[in-house]
């Protein structure tokens, strides 16, 4: 089975944004926004809770960046991106099956990306929280099982194995930075090593499915 990982969000948000990358008026502004013009079960975050929401989040971060460096990480940004390993109906629901960015796994660069059983917000503060894990550790969970489909069917309570990828999509050139930096990683230590082409968008639709490349998604090309 291909492993991959895969990042929802609503139709009308913006790909590879982050509202904890942001200023605290900024996100509050945005927050506000995305409440009132992009409403879905994920948004109601959002609303009258978003303060608690947001300062919850900003200490779970905190928590991932400083486990994923213990663990010998090498992030790009404070702020991660998250995905889910092998998708979830039930997350894609949240967001009115709206976009969904899929990624291959063997494309990641390990030094860049931690998982965690369940959502690493929803588990913060739980008994029930497990630290951050690298993909090795990934792999062996899965192999210990079978395969992956075993292994996420083995999870309770947990509902998904979530990814937090720690790139930064403002480096540009280092996204799109050619298949020599994607071949000799140890030339390029400064590089996030994702190939150009791997990243794909997939609009659902009732009809189709649209894909777009990494630099629309990263420039804003509809």
């Amino acid at each position: 089975m291909d492993l991959y990982i895969v990042n929802y969000r609503h139709a009308n948000s913006a790909a590879l944004k982050s509202i904890t990358q942001l200023p605290k008026d900024e996100a509050f502004a945005l927050a506000k926004r995305l409440h009132v013009e992009s409403p879905c079960r994920a948004h109601k975050r959002f609303g009258a809770s978003f303060a608690w929401y947001y300062e919850h989040r900003l200490r779970t971060e905190q928590w991932l960046h400083e486990q994923f460096i213990a663990l010998g990480g090498q992030p790009q940004t404070n702020h991660p991106f998250y995905f889910v390993l092998q998708g979830c109906d039930s997350l894609h629901d949240n967001f009115d099956r709206g976009e969904t960015l899929r990624i291959a796994l063997h494309e990641i660069d390990p030094r860049h990306v931690s998982f965690t059983f369940g959502d690493s917000c929803k588990f913060m503060d739980s008994p029930q929280r497990q630290r951050p894990f690298l993909m090795d550790e990934l792999l062996a969970h899965i192999a210990s099982h079978g395969n992956a489909e075993t292994f996420l069917r083995n999870l309770q309570p947990y509902d998904f194995i979530e990814a937090q990828l720690w790139i930064e999509p403002g480096l540009t050139h280092n996204l799109l930075g050619g298949n020599h930096a994607a071949r000799n990683p140890k030339q390029n230590p400064g590089r996030i090593h994702i190939r150009p082409g791997m990243l794909t968008q997939a609009r659902s639709t009732s009809n189709d499915l649209k894909t777009r490349t990494i630099a629309q998604f990263i420039f804003g090309i509809t």
